[in-house]
């Protein structure tokens, strides 16, 4: 996939449903001016290129890609996750995912790949037996485990959706409002069973305050309500690609159910 600067323009504009008026007048500049970016006929400086991002609310990875693109450094620095600099970072997550337990949590970075799970995750998935191609053991490198893949996947969790034409849809606009992992994002959106989840996007007319993740898991329904949650201000990328995944039960049953894996 192409990442030139008109290319990523006009891919950012586009995931967020803005016209070329749209953005341009959220970043004070014309219309004309913006049409040329997005043709390569001309090119912005820092200050527009600032303005860009923020009106299109660009992740940090986006945001520095999109400098890089333009041929100017990176805004935002980034450092290993693994340097003496990250270890509050580091041990604040592994205390969400611990204390999240008996519900599922793990930890992700910008690319929705599996940095750390919890127990009762990892119970979880080892009940389906899902193949390595979807959720590799722990510690390998190839492929490496990622959301993404786990979710939609043809032998992933997909095999156990309830209804996924009803929040999948939902679901994946956030996906791709947010993933920079834009080729993976395109291969599996690719998938039929995605192409047809995605070619009609249901009506949120009773999908509640928010979209829940329904399955049919040894035969009983399981309603999850997924929350994300990010390092407080982020200074740099590696901070602020960090998400920690927790899911809660929807309803009692649900609930019960997770607990009694811990039984």
């Amino acid at each position: 996939m192409s990442h030139t600067l008109p290319d990523l323009l006009r891919r950012h504009r586009r995931v967020r449903a803005l016209s070329q008026l749209d953005l341009a007048t959220a970043t004070d500049t014309t219309q004309r001016h913006l049409s040329f970016l997005e043709s390569g006929r001309a090119k912005p400086g820092r200050d527009l290129l600032t303005r860009l991002a923020g009106a299109l609310a660009l992740s940090m990875v986006d945001r520095n890609a999109l400098f890089e693109a333009a041929g100017f450094l990176p805004p935002v620095p980034e450092g290993p996750l693994r340097d003496a600099a990250y270890a509050p970072i580091r041990q604040a997550a592994w205390r969400l995912i611990e204390q999240q337990a008996p519900y599922p949590a793990m930890l992700l970075d910008a690319d929705y790949d599996v940095l750390a799970t919890n127990a009762p995750l990892e119970r979880l998935l080892a009940m389906l037996e899902l193949p390595a191609s979807v959720w590799p053991d722990a510690g390998s490198r190839q492929p490496v485990r990622n959301l993404l893949t786990l979710s939609f996947h043809p032998d992933g969790l997909v095999r156990y959706m309830r209804e996924p034409e009803s929040w999948v849809p939902g679901y994946w606009q956030c996906i791709v409002r947010d993933a920079t992992c834009h080729a993976r994002v395109r291969d599996i959106a690719a998938y039929p069973h995605m192409a047809a989840w995605l070619a009609t996007p249901a009506a949120p007319t009773d999908a509640g305050p928010a979209l829940l993740e329904r399955y049919s898991l040894d035969g009983q329904p399981i309603n999850l309500l997924s929350m994300m949650t990010t390092p407080g201000v982020p200074s740099d990328i590696t901070a602020g690609s960090l998400r920690v995944n927790l899911l809660f039960p929807a309803d009692a049953a649900t609930d019960e159910w997770l607990r009694g894996l811990d039984a």
